[in-house]
């Protein structure tokens, strides 16, 4: 289950720099508009230490300490990447602690870099690359995982029961909107029933890593308006 949910927490463009054992729930969504720029929001809520005692009160204040200091990857990684961090705020200061980060992305570059994950020597690396044809918009992200790193196949009544506990545990959903247009075509993701966004689907991205020995692409792709 480990591998699994790493990998989930991987794909996500966001993934906090944390160290210890702080667990929370996440919700990510990317807006995409036509030319590539966009928005981010990452809610975590229920940020919390698994430890007991003085470890986890200071496990929490680390953590609180990191987020106030703008110093959690999150940060650096939108700083890198050319966007714009617009807001950072407390939901709630206290543990089960929550807050909301908000950024502006300017061009497709920066999309682009945003999206970007590991390198050669990572277990799992994410090549992202957005694509403008005729009417056509394309968020195309190449996957490649190393192969300890692939998640086994597993019946049908343990992936329920793992999914269950997982969830328990710690939220992860990553979302993909667009403001203008209606999603056509998309892999790895779940298209909402209007068009207008597409969810990760990590049990159909473990399949593929499996079919394709740990080197996929997945991606959305939408229609606007002229």
């Amino acid at each position: 289950m480990k591998t699994r949910r790493w990998l989930w927490l991987l794909i996500v463009p966001f993934v906090a720099g944390m160290g210890g054992c702080i667990v929370h729930d996440q919700f990510t969504t990317l807006t995409i508009n036509p030319d590539g720029s966009g928005e981010l929001i990452l809610f975590r809520s229920n940020i919390r230490s698994t430890k007991k005692g003085s470890r986890a009160e200071s496990e929490i204040a680390e953590y609180r300490a990191s987020f106030d200091a703008q110093t959690q990857d999150d940060f650096k990684r939108i700083c890198e990447s050319g966007a714009r961090l617009e807001m950072a705020m407390w939901v709630r200061e206290q543990a089960p602690m929550a807050h909301v980060i908000r950024a502006s992305i300017p061009d497709a570059a920066s999309l682009e870099k945003l999206a970007t994950l590991g390198d050669g020597g990572s277990p799992i690396s994410i090549t992202p690359k957005f694509t403008i044809t005729d009417t056509h918009r394309r968020l195309a992200l190449q996957l490649t995982a190393r192969s300890d790193h692939i998640p086994p196949p597993i019946s049908d009544a343990d992936r329920l029961t793992q999914f269950n506990h997982a969830r328990a545990s710690g939220i992860s959903e990553f979302r993909i909107a667009i403001p203008a247009g209606k999603i056509r075509d998309a892999r790895g993701f779940t298209i909402a029933g209007d068009g207008q966004s597409a969810l990760l689907d990590v049990d159909e991205i473990s399949s593929l890593l499996r079919a394709d020995d740990g080197d996929i692409e997945i991606f959305v792709q939408w229609e606007v308006s002229d």
